[in-house]
């Protein structure tokens, strides 16, 4: 099966290279202002997997990822919050994932095993901006906090 996933570059100094825009930790300053919508959004609008121990019991050795089942599924989970994150740094990842490594599927929403699946591309483009060190799961506090002066590192820098 294909997954699509919406996935943002780490910095090299992160364990985890891609992540998505819930849980990313560097995004644009725009970027994160977007995902703090659409996470404020999605709360209420949006399913969490059933079996959400998966999610928050995987480590970087054995990690399960939430993705979609067709680009037409990715499109509509994320709306009108696609367009402006992928326009921020944002990449489609087109995964192969084999079924037995296929842990939920329901509604178009897949969560699956990273380590039993291969990345078959990525389709997008390095975010333009700066990126910031963001406090993903308390964005408020974090953007309330540092009054507009962020750490940052440049795309650029990953040569």
């Amino acid at each position: 099966m294909r997954v699509f996933r919406l996935e943002f570059l780490q910095p090299p100094s992160m364990r985890t290279r891609w992540l998505g825009p819930y849980s990313a930790k560097w995004l644009t300053a725009e970027g994160e202002e977007l995902a703090t919508y659409l996470e404020a959004e999605h709360i209420r609008t949006r399913p969490h997997p059933v079996n959400t121990t998966l999610l928050v019991a995987s480590t970087f050795e054995n990690r399960y990822l939430c993705g979609c089942d067709s680009r037409t599924a990715l499109s509509d989970w994320f709306g009108k919050y696609l367009g402006p994150l992928r326009d921020q740094g944002g990449q489609v990842g087109v995964y192969e994932v084999p079924d037995l490594a296929v842990a939920e599927h329901l509604n178009g929403q897949v969560v699956f095993h990273q380590g039993s699946s291969r990345i078959i591309e990525r389709d997008g483009h390095p975010a333009a901006a700066p990126l910031v060190l963001t406090s993903a799961g308390s964005r408020r506090a974090k953007i309330a906090a540092a009054a507009g002066k962020y750490d940052h590192w440049s795309p650029a820098s990953l040569g």
